[in-house]
């Protein structure tokens, strides 16, 4: 998005072979080709990314252009998380056409109209991609309420089994894309996580026999795939699994962070909301949808200001840092699922 004061018309057939070329730079990177390795044998080693992390703290509190990212940054986490909690409780939990309209109608729309296939495409086909999957969860959902709301539950057995379909459909997609890119530590971190949702159906398993357990819509309006709530440790799971995505998978994206900041909103409102898997991926597909038709992931400027946009300096320290982060991530994910296997359902 460009000035807030004046919106130039965008030839999406310029901006396309331009923004593809900047990621092929972004990608031939030392920091981004291959795979994230961290050394951390010596304790000089360990100094060094230690230093650089203090240098990246220190710069937020002197360089102005770092202040700026740092603060716009944060402003647009909560303004992210404000309307995404608008979402979720004034839209989704107040009425079932509501949700349906944004969860279902808009990105139709959305697909058709932003998404296309051909070289002046306003959206590149992954944001297509990710759009089509998530909203496979905002349909089951739709109809999980329609089930236990209006038909006594008829159905809703039948649904249970979509919903971890739709987690396994939705693994495959991951990696795919991470096997593709030769990411050995996504797709073992994907992998993790599928197996600690997995360990949630399990556990739930004897609920898709009753129709009026199998997905529950408390009196709050929130929907509970597989009956319960996603447990602490899978909601930490799947935090650090994330992290991992956006900081990690998704440098290229950089150093424009809106992305990072609007998902890493998505999943604090999804993580105390009450119904952790229903909205973060209602509030997943909805910024999807905003990126395919606002553009946001290329950046805001606002009455000619950079916002949400990382300064060249701190930018090459935190390349330095993302194999840290990477490692950070995957024990991350490690240990929250054997934690998970060892708490068992919470």
């Amino acid at each position: 998005m460009r000035s807030l004061t004046a919106l130039p018309p965008r030839d999406p057939r310029r901006v396309r072979p331009a923004l593809r070329a900047r990621r092929r730079a972004s990608s031939a990177s030392p920091a981004h080709s291959g795979a994230y390795r961290v050394d951390l044998s010596s304790p000089a080693r360990v100094a060094h990314v230690v230093s650089t992390a203090e240098q990246l703290v220190q710069l937020t509190g002197t360089d102005s252009t770092v202040k700026v990212w740092f603060v716009s940054s944060l402003v647009t986490f909560f303004l992210a998380s404000t309307y995404l909690f608008g979402v979720v409780e004034a839209a989704a939990r107040r009425s079932v056409l509501w949700e349906a309209s944004i969860s279902v109608a808009l990105p139709i729309v959305t697909y058709a109209y932003f998404v296309t296939r051909d070289a002046a495409s306003v959206a590149p086909k992954r944001t297509g991609e990710l759009i089509f999957i998530e909203s496979g969860f905002d349909v089951l959902a739709v109809l999980a309420k329609v089930s236990v709301l209006y038909l006594d539950g008829w159905g809703n057995g039948l649904l249970f089994w979509g919903f971890a379909l739709f987690f396994a459909v939705q693994t495959a997609g991951f990696l795919r894309s991470e096997l593709h890119e030769r990411k050995l530590a996504s797709v073992l971190r994907s992998v993790s996580l599928f197996l600690h949702i997995t360990l949630q159906w399990w556990w739930a398993r004897q609920r898709a026999y009753d129709d009026h357990l199998a997905n529950v819509v408390d009196a709050d309006g929130r929907l509970l795939p597989f009956g319960s709530d996603a447990s602490r440790m899978l909601i930490a799971h799947y935090a650090f699994w994330v992290a991992g995505v956006l900081y990690v998978d998704y440098r290229s994206m950089l150093p424009n962070s809106a992305l990072q900041a609007v998902h890493a909103a998505s999943v604090v409102v999804a993580a105390f909301s009450g119904e952790f898997w229903h909205a973060r991926l209602l509030t997943a597909s909805h910024l999807f949808v905003l990126d395919a038709i606002l553009w946001f992931r290329e950046g805001i400027t606002v009455v000619e200001a950079p916002f949400c946009h990382m300064p060249q300096t701190a930018f090459v320290l935190y390349d330095q840092l993302i194999p840290l982060v990477n490692v950070v991530s995957f024990v991350g994910c490690a240990g929250c699922l054997l934690g998970g296997w060892w708490c068992g359902p919470q």
